[in-house]
């Protein structure tokens, strides 16, 4: 049986630890939608696609519950412009990543885009030139 101090001290770490955890930091991991596991390098890897999925987590309410990512990864692009930028391939990604990024903005998620490891060498080659990953944020 706790005394009366034990309890008064444990009512006080509890508050402390409700209070720690309602500040919004790391309430939930991050989340979001990854393109690789429904769409690996398939030609299915496409902006309609990505846009459809946006539209997938507002209408199945999973943005309401966290879920602030759209991360487009690996396949995505075909190949670099002379400076070094890597760009999209333009069959599957038409109106361009800035439209597509646009988007997902407009649905109040973030685009992630990574360079992943293509199945050609454009990834060896993103490695060599040492070119860091950007966040598309529509902040």
């Amino acid at each position: 049986m706790m005394g009366g101090v034990g309890a008064v001290l444990f009512s006080h770490l509890l508050l402390h630890a409700v209070v720690a955890l309602d500040n919004g930091l790391g309430s939930t991991p991050a989340m979001g939608y990854n393109s690789w596991y429904d769409y690996g390098c398939s030609g299915d890897l496409n902006e309609t696609n990505i846009m459809a999925t946006a539209d997938a987590l507002v209408k199945s309410g999973l943005s309401k519950l966290g879920y602030v990512y759209v991360n487009l990864d690996d396949c995505w692009a075909s190949g670099r412009y002379t400076n070094g930028t890597v760009y999209p391939d333009a069959k599957r990604f038409s109106k361009g990543m800035k439209a597509l990024a646009d988007y997902v903005h407009s649905k109040a998620f973030t685009l992630i885009v990574e360079p992943g490891r293509a199945q050609n060498d454009l990834a060896v080659r993103i490695m060599k030139k040492s070119m860091p990953i950007h966040t598309l944020s529509g902040e």
